[in-house]
Parts: C-alpha cells; structure tokens; sequence
C-alpha cells in the first residue's frame, strides 16, 4: 500500500512538471517559427 502510493506520487511529481513544460515550449517554439516565417517573407518581400 505504501508502496504503491509512493510510486503514484512520484509519478505525478515527474509527469506533471513534464506536461507543463510541453504545453509551454510548444506553443512558444511555434510562435518562434512564425516570427522566422514572417520576417523572411518581409525580407523577401
């Protein structure tokens, strides 16, 4: 029983940082990619 709730509490400990930082570096990195695309269609434009 103790066991096991170490387990899902070290569980949630790693897993949720994790998820967290997912939902954060994606949404920046695609933001990164737009501003590259953007400012090279107005070099080029």
């Amino acid at each position: 029983m103790n066991q096991t709730t170490t387990a899902t509490t070290s569980l949630f400990n790693t897993g949720i940082p994790v998820a967290v930082s997912g939902s954060v570096t994606r949404p920046t990195l695609l933001l990164a990619g737009l501003v590259i695309l953007l400012s090279g269609i107005i070099t080029l434009g």
